[in-house]
């Protein structure tokens, strides 16, 4: 409910060292999340206070808010879940929601909270929820300052910090004679090189296979040796051409055709994303999108950090690797999540990521691990620059540093330093290329040659933490002063050759998202893979699906439930999805396979899931016609007092059967309506009132699991719905709340009127003007009136319109979306049914005669035909046709008595 209170080793070493760390029967501290046991996410520690240096170049404040607490921004208005209050920090926010504050993720906050359940299921962490994120758009350092500094104060507030523009993380060679080899020295063979030269003899080991994303600014897309970056830009500007971006890619993909420069990884494949009109966390998810499982994400960027206080500088000290900004790092978890091994230039700041003072537990792995792979800059074996796989001084360094690459002096394209084919940026080379951004690639792309290698060797891909463990391990040490740890050179023959798979058990996919018509059946192949080449893995499988088994039935199963899959191998189980047992839904039904396992003729100890999505389509039943006043054949505004001329509903006989709070979420009823009311295809006599602004004909419980949360129509959780303005309304004196609900029935019973008088906006106890109604009609229209929206924006919060359960709904305005739905004070918005037919012509003459009477009592009492349709029998609207039927037909005719019933064709 949303509430403002509301890494040369032995192989069997690295066995070890694997199955240590990485074995999926591991038991990680457990937290209950969704079904699941998760391990823990780290929560970051809020700084005392911040200072901006005044030369920092703005970007933005992030603002997270705490776990749990569902905080959602609704036009200009933030609710949350119950206990949690947001009425702080809505008002600290509110100068910003002019369109300065934003949600920071683009994402659809469905699509957020459906990735978070997937990834914690395939990874058992606990993944930060991303729609919590904002983004504040500030005028100056000063102010930047201010709010973070206000905002950390806050419980509900997990962190807010400051966000710098981004810069690549190169630096130019600055000696005065540069070593301009003919040669590219870290191809070659270890300790000098990576030992690419090696890798490519072997199977997949030239990165054909993975794909390789790198995110900065700007590349020259049609250089003569970058073939394989042609036409793969996934975000940015195509006219933006970065020699920084160019140097990268030619470092990994260049293309192995006899001139130029040659790739590490010449084949792997490449995309781009840039960070010109995106923040790094949104392209880091962007890239996600793009790659799978084993694939490589390269983050080519660094920031002024904390220790000049974010000031931009030109020989940039104190700049830090991204994930220090909270939001990157959690959205580098989602990307390790799904399988994706990140790179990250460390950056050129010659910080110390041990320095407690300044990052405290940030770079500790044991506390806060994004899984990614750092790379810090090592002098290259020239020895222009010192010792060879010494630690450069610019380099950021520490145990979180994992590998090194070349920092200075490496050949690759761009720059045209070393060769500018008489002018043409397409022929750009240099022998100069430096900094951690250069470091970077090295690593990246002996990683995609790796994983090119055991893909095609074993059918299955190696994780990051599986990367790093074998590089380490087998990688050419750092020299010089190693206690300014940047981790060792990669020597892809010793990795190689070190390469042991863990006996493990995974799955492919990772997850099932379908749709399956109403009716069928679908049957999809999941393979179990075991990446042992050792040992036999048993298993056993479950569907649990979201339903009942009874009386619906189960529409996941998974088949054969049990067996072995054999060292080295895989099987192929099928999951059938039955939608012949499920009706129509206009959302997903939600189900998960749990797959227990462990080594052959052991206990089953070891768990992995499959979670399943599944959605049998409907098309939505939008029976009712809208009309707005003021358009053509719209309702004018003609207000009903039902304050005055009806009935006070008691503010004793609300009640709230999940929570104490009868009066802010709660519901009363049922109440009686004076005529059998159509709406969709059922006819109801009954209806509940719930405070929060809507009413149902079948649901006691107006609410959410007791409490206001924001619904979506389609999607709300009720069998009915009528919503003329739901949102976080209260009547609770004792928290701030203020009005009262009445009921007026027309004395020709044919209309009803529920109206909300001065109902209090629980989010600012100053509003409470807010006054509205609906009125429900014997002939199965719904209008809602709003005399008064309140004082504070809750109509570009609220939620309007119809839905009955599944596939019947009719929206209006979903928290001020469309902009044109928007209501505002006097006006109305009238839900007509389309056709409407007064019941009692039986014989379908057009007319309501006496041969109708004749006709029904015929029907009854002597076998005659039904009447046509049947529902027109049902005179007096009581759901069925008898003898009362033709009582109140006579009535009607001879007596001056009320008019049929109307029906629906």
């Amino acid at each position: 409910m949303f509430r403002p209170r509301r890494i040369f080793f032995s192989a069997l070493f690295l066995t070890t060292i694997i199955l240590t760390q990485l074995s999926l029967g591991a038991r990680p501290e457990p937290t209950k999340d969704a079904g699941l046991v998760l391990q823990k996410r780290a929560v970051p520690v809020k700084p005392i206070s911040t200072q901006i240096a005044p030369e920092a170049q703005m970007s933005r404040v992030v603002v997270k808010f705490k776990e749990g607490s569902q905080v959602r921004l609704r036009g200009s208005q933030f609710v949350a879940k119950e206990g949690f209050s947001i009425k702080e920090a809505e008002a600290l926010l509110k100068p910003y929601t002019n369109g300065r504050l934003n949600r920071l993720f683009g994402k659809s906050e469905q699509v957020l909270d459906k990735a978070k359940e997937i990834y914690e299921a395939t990874s058992r962490r606990q993944l930060a929820d991303l729609n919590l994120y904002y983004k504040i758009d500030v005028a100056g350092n000063a102010e930047a300052e201010q709010i973070i500094d206000r905002l950390n104060g806050l419980d509900i507030v997990e962190i807010a910090y400051f966000e710098p523009v981004p810069e690549p993380a190169g630096k130019l060679d600055i000696s005065a004679t540069p070593n301009f080899e003919p040669n590219q020295d870290y191809l070659k063979v270890a300790p000098g090189g990576v030992d690419s030269y090696y890798a490519r003899t072997q199977p997949g080991g030239d990165g054909t296979g993975v794909k390789i994303i790198d995110i900065e600014y700007g590349w020259n897309m049609t250089h003569e040796d970058l073939g394989r970056a042609l036409g793969k830009l996934i975000a940015g500007d195509p006219s933006r051409k970065d020699d920084h971006g160019t140097a990268v890619l030619g470092e990994m993909i260049a293309t192995d055709n006899g001139f130029g420069v040659t790739g590490i990884s010449p084949g792997a494949d490449v995309g781009m994303v840039s960070v010109e009109a995106l923040g790094v966390s949104e392209a880091i998810l962007m890239a996600v999108d793009n790659l799978n499982r084993g694939d490589l994400l390269l983050i080519e960027l660094h920031a002024p950090g904390p220790h000049y206080n974010f000031q931009s500088r030109t020989d940039q000290l104190g700049y830090v690797c991204m994930e220090y900004w909270q939001d990157n790092f959690d959205a580098l978890q989602y990307a390790w999540a799904r399988g994706v091994v990140v790179v990250e230039a460390a950056g050129n700041g010659a910080e110390n990521f041990d320095d407690l003072n300044l990052y405290g537990q940030l770079f500790d792995t044991t506390n806060r691990n994004s899984h990614a792979i750092l790379a810090g800059a090592g002098a290259p074996p020239s020895g222009v620059y010192g010792t060879d796989r010494s630690k450069l001084g610019f380099s950021n360094y520490g145990a979180r540093v994992n590998l090194q690459g070349y920092g200075y002096g490496v050949y690759t394209t761009g720059y045209g330093g070393l060769y500018n084919g008489g002018g043409d940026t397409n022929q750009y080379y240099t022998a100069t290329f430096g900094g951690t951004s250069s470091a970077s690639p090295i690593v990246t792309g002996s990683i995609a040659c790796l994983q090119g290698y055991y893909k095609a060797n074993y059918g299955a891909v190696l994780t990051s933490d599986m990367v790093r463990t074998v590089m380490t391990a087998t990688g050419s040490p750092q020299q010089g002063n190693t206690s300014l740890h940047i981790g060792p050179r990669p020597d892809l023959a010793g990795a190689i050759l070190n390469l042991t798979p863990p006996p493990s058990l995974y799955t492919e996919p990772i997850y099932i998202d379908t749709t399956v018509a109403q009716g069928s059946t679908l049957n999809i192949p999941v393979w179990l893979h075991n990446r042992s080449n050792t040992y036999g893995l048993d298993f056993s499988m479950v569907g649990n699906d979201s339903l009942p088994k009874a009386p619906i039935g189960n529409w996941l199963e998974a088949l054969p439930s049990s067996g072995t899959v054999n060292a080295a191998d895989s099987i192929q189980v099928t999951v059938t999805l039955d939608g012949s047992v499920v009706p129509s839904t206009l959302g997903n039904y939600k189900g998960i396979i749990e797959i227990s396992w462990s080594r052959s003729g052991q206990t089953l100890d070891s768990i992995a899931y499959v979670p399943v999505y599944l959605q049998v389509p409907c098309s939505a039943d939008t029976t009712f016609k809208i009309y707005a006043s003021g358009e053509p054949q719209g309702p004018t505004y003609n207000w009903i007092n039902a304050k005055t001329i009806g009935t006070l509903i008691p503010q004793s006989s609300f009640y709230n059967h999940f929570a104490s709070t009868p009066l802010d979420d709660g519901t009363s009823g049922p109440f009686d309506l004076p005529f059998a009311f159509q709406f969709y295809d059922t006819t109801y006599l009954k209806y509940y009132v719930g405070v929060n602004g809507a009413i149902s004909f079948t649901n006691a419980d107006v609410n959410n699991n007791g409490f206001y949360e924001f619904l979506h129509i389609p999607g709300n959780p009720f069998t009915t719905f009528v919503a003329p303005f739901w949102n976080d309304l209260t009547m609770d004196a004792a928290r701030d709340g203020h009005g009262d609900i009445y009921i007026y029935n027309s004395s020709t019973h044919d209309s009803t009127v529920i109206e909300w008088y001065r109902v209090g906006n629980f989010n600012s106890t100053g509003d409470t003007l807010t006054t509205f109604e609906i009125i429900l009609t014997k002939w199965g229209d719904i209008t809602f009136q709003y005399q008064s929206v309140g004082t504070t924006g809750l109509n570009n919060s609220a939620l309007i319109g119809l839905s009955k359960i599944d596939c019947q709904c009719t929206p209006y305005c979903d928290s001020g979306t469309p902009s044109e739905h928007v209501v505002n004070n006097l006006e109305a918005v009238r839900f007509d049914q389309p056709v409407k037919v007064m019941a009692g012509d039986v014989n379908a003459t057009g007319l309501i005669n006496i041969s109708d009477i004749t006709y029904l009592i015929n029907f009854l009492y002597k076998g005659g035909p039904a009447p046509v349709p049947l529902i027109s029998g049902d005179v007096n609207c009581s759901g069925l046709t008898n003898i009362a039927d033709i009582t109140y037909l006579i009535n009607y005719l001879y007596k001056g008595g009320p008019d049929p019933c109307y029906f629906i064709m």
